[in-house]
């Protein structure tokens, strides 16, 4: 065998490489190829190929087969006509509703573009050039974004479901007189700065610290994050607020104006993330917000078990031995979602009925 010949492997990207001779002067000579049933290597590597093509080409025509039956599927079930290479669905709302028919989802009234419309233009209005705008809007918004007692028929209804569902409150229903009425319209900000404000301090007190803010704002109107934050510590201080205090009403502000809060995103917020979002507020805390979630906001379900008055009032409505636990609470006023918030402001009216809750209570225990 001549010393100058070079071996070398030809890779085809179709079929195995295999090994020929090739001489340094340009002439191939094919020696004796080795042989594997009387075909030799490179033939055996062809049609193994060919074989393993045709496989793919099946293989390959069943999955588009396969693949058009599904979309074909998807598109009747999307409300698109088969056959036209770009079709329109029938109408978007149609097209997702028959979506969640065929994944058996329960199909309901979507949301009508007034109340999205609504919602879009509220959540942009910008914080500081608030007022009587901005009041309007969130007026129309409100009612359908999160249900609310601002409607005097709305707690009517919650006091007749509150009398089935519980003869205790009942009574004390029937014998305190008068109506809950939740009439603020604060705006959320403001509601908020005056529920730091009156912490911890006696009613005559908070009212006069918090009139002489609204005047060094400027009027009640001008009591915006805008303008809270260009007031220094100092100034906050000189009207009677503590240093904690001014602290905890300017936090709040920088809230609102570099964390995303604005007065219109409060009003849509569900229960849960608003005592989640504003308890990140220094100075805010779960009955701060549940105070404000009763008072400025009107949420029908909403309970204060951190306050003192609830939990005299459940001992009081149920002729308890002694304050009742978290626990002991929530189960008590279970019967009464969601209209927990009408339950609570009864409690803290229990003691104008106590004589006919413990005449009642003598009788039961008869």
């Amino acid at each position: 065998m001549p010393a100058n010949f070079l071996r070398h492997k030809m890779v085809s990207t179709r079929q195995k490489s295999w090994v020929v001779q090739t001489s340094t002067d340009g002439g191939t000579a094919n020696r004796a190829a080795p042989r594997k049933g009387g075909v030799t290597i490179a033939a055996a590597a062809d049609l193994s190929v060919q074989a393993r093509r045709k496989r793919s080409l099946v293989s390959l025509e069943s999955q588009q087969e396969k693949f058009a039956e599904t979309r074909v599927k998807r598109r009747k079930d999307s409300g698109c006509d088969v056959g036209k290479a770009r079709l329109k669905p029938v109408g978007l709302r149609e097209s997702r509703v028959m979506h969640r028919k065929v994944l058996g989802a329960r199909v309901g009234k979507s949301r009508s573009k007034k109340s999205t419309a609504s919602k879009e233009v509220v959540e942009n209005l910008p914080d500081g050039k608030v007022l009587a705008k901005e009041k309007t809007l969130i007026s129309i918004v409100v009612k359908e974004a999160v249900d609310n007692l601002s409607d005097a028929a709305a707690v009517a209804r919650g006091i007749e479901y509150l009398k089935k569902r519980d003869p205790n409150l009942r009574l004390a229903i029937e014998g305190a007189g008068r109506l809950p009425e939740f009439t603020s319209s604060e705006s959320p900000f403001l509601s908020l700065a005056r529920g730091i404000v009156y912490q911890q301090l006696a009613t005559n007190a908070a009212a006069a610290i918090h009139s002489r803010l609204i005047d060094l704002c400027g009027g009640e109107a001008s009591v915006t994050p805008a303008v809270i934050t260009q007031l220094t510590e100092s100034k906050l201080r000189s009207i009677g607020l503590s240093a904690r205090k001014a602290d905890y009403i300017q936090d709040l502000a920088r809230k609102f104006i570099e964390g995303g809060l604005t007065n219109a995103s409060i009003m849509l917020m569900k229960d849960e993330e608003l005592i989640t979002t504003l308890t990140a507020v220094k100075g805010i805390g779960m009955w701060s917000v549940h105070m404000f979630m009763i008072f400025a906001l009107h949420r029908p379900d909403v309970l204060p078990v951190t306050d003192l008055g609830i939990r005299k009032g459940f001992m009081e409505l149920y002729g308890l031995k002694s304050l009742p636990s978290l626990d002991e609470m929530e189960r008590l006023s279970e019967p009464w979602r969601p209209y927990r918030t009408i339950g609570a402001w009864y409690l803290w009216h229990v003691k104008e009925n106590r004589v006919a809750l413990r005449k009642s209570q003598k009788k039961k225990q008869k």
